[in-house]
């Protein structure tokens, strides 16, 4: 969770990386795992498990850390729906649940789970595309309090986080797009954009180099980021912009 509060809505590649290894990686020992222990059939008490199953992880403890990769990966790819990470979300939005909602099953899988999965994909799409979330002090308190790592078992499970506090993510929401309109067509048009970052800047927030290429639209630097952005083409000329003054801006080419 930390990867993911650090890089919140930067499209980092490394940490992008890192989280979806891991990612693919509790997946795996999650197959390998034995269930957790389930009720009797009399009722009297967990079923019987194997010395063996006993000194290993079930697949409780690998779901719950599941559910943190995954919101970390949601903060990182915020607003760009990336394609791949919303497949591997869409992979995970499938699984059986328990049929009574205050029953865990015996995969692990719990409201929490199906939680955790929706909020990733929320936050992949937040507002359209048009915002990421900011790595301001504030911001990333309110995402720690947003995504604190302990998932409710029940959608009336208040006992370790109160629920309502789930939605202080939008506090850390800020537009952050760029958006170019042909002058004459007012229409949205497809250009290429050209970045200029401050070489630390470009280091601890965004992953890229100091100069680097993209297309409009875009999601913008952070506004505390030193550097500028430029689009155009030949028929169309350049139009510059400073990263600080930069929140959903629109530009007009031709």
């Amino acid at each position: 969770l930390a990867i993911g509060l650090k890089y919140a809505g930067s499209a980092h590649s490394q940490a992008y990386d890192v989280l979806r290894h891991f990612t693919l990686m509790l997946l795996a020992a999650k197959r390998r795992a034995p269930e957790a222990p389930v009720t009797s059939a009399d009722g009297s008490g967990p079923a019987p498990v194997g010395m063996a199953a006993l000194c290993r992880l079930d697949k409780a403890p690998l779901e719950a850390c599941l559910n943190v990769t995954l919101l970390a990966l949601g903060l990182v790819m915020a607003g760009t729906g990336h394609l791949p990470t919303l497949r591997l979300l869409q992979s995970l939005s499938t699984r059986r649940h328990p049929a009574t909602h205050h029953v865990v099953s015996g995969l692990g899988i719990t409201y929490g789970s199906h939680m955790a999965v929706n909020m990733a994909i929320g936050f992949l799409f937040m507002s359209r595309g048009n915002a990421t979330f900011g790595t301001s002090n504030s911001a990333i308190a309110a995402l720690l309090i947003s995504l604190f790592p302990r998932l409710p078992q029940s959608p009336t499970d208040n006992r370790c986080h109160l629920q309502a506090f789930r939605h202080m993510y939008v506090l850390a929401a800020e537009p952050r797009c760029v958006e170019a309109v042909d002058v004459d067509s007012r229409q949205l048009v497809y250009v290429p954009l050209s970045i200029t970052l401050d070489p630390g800047a470009a280091a601890a927030s965004s992953g890229v180099g100091p100069d680097h290429a993209g297309w409009v639209p875009h999601a913008a630097a952070q506004r505390s980021s030193e550097g500028s952005e430029g689009t155009g083409r030949p028929t169309w000329g350049s139009q510059p912009l400073r990263a600080e003054s930069m929140g959903r801006c629109s530009m007009d080419t031709r």
